[in-house]
């Protein structure tokens, strides 16, 4: 009796083996989210770099793709401008035009977001940006996201006592990005935050 059960699993076993090893090798060997060379994620932080020594840069990079720079235009028409920001996480440049042309413009950089060679910047919620009157208000999401990674191998390895699958659970948080403030010459910035003013 207890033969007679021996040869059907034996047999549902191997398939089972062989069905794995033949997913394996179905499975594309690049991973379905791409992640980038070497020398792409050297570029990926150049270009990081360039922007945080430069933040005006990022009024000329904004038909750039690759920055996924985001800009915002209110007409403003008064004298005087309060700034409010709900999360101070954030490095706020302002800088003053050359005339008065009644216009603010926002600009929005969130930065290379890379882990592990993956890059996230495009899950990255925007700041919600508004002028109400006379206050310019600034609000961020909260920028928290969970991945797992794992290796094919698992597809055959998965039995075996030692495994070595690559599993890796985690969380990320995202808290800095760049926001560039371009205002009219004599516009009166109200307020004591601790803006960065450029040149």
């Amino acid at each position: 009796m207890r033969n007679k059960y021996i040869r059907p699993i034996v047999m549902a076993y191997i398939s089972f083996y062989i069905l794995s090893v033949i997913f394996y090798y179905t499975i594309p060997n690049e991973n379905f989210v791409q992640s980038k060379p070497s020398v792409a994620s050297n570029q990926f932080e150049n270009m990081q770099n360039v922007i945080m020594k430069n933040p005006q840069l990022l009024s000329l990079k904004i038909s750039d793709d690759k920055y996924s720079i985001k800009n915002y235009n209110f007409n403003y028409e008064g004298k005087d401008l309060e700034i409010s920001i709900a999360n101070d996480e954030h490095q706020i440049f302002i800088n003053r035009k050359a005339t008065d042309d009644n216009k603010i413009e926002v600009y929005w950089y969130p930065g290379p977001i890379d882990v592990n060679g993956i890059d996230f910047t495009s899950v990255l919620k925007e700041p919600i940006i508004n002028l109400n009157k006379s206050k310019l208000n600034i609000k961020y999401e909260k920028q928290e996201y969970s991945f797992k990674q794992f290796s094919k191998d698992i597809t055959i390895n998965q039995f075996y006592e030692k495994k070595d699958n690559k599993i890796n659970n985690g969380s990320m948080g995202f808290g800095s990005s760049m926001l560039y403030i371009r205002i009219p010459k004599n516009l009166k910035i109200l307020g004591n935050q601790d803006f960065q003013y450029l040149p």
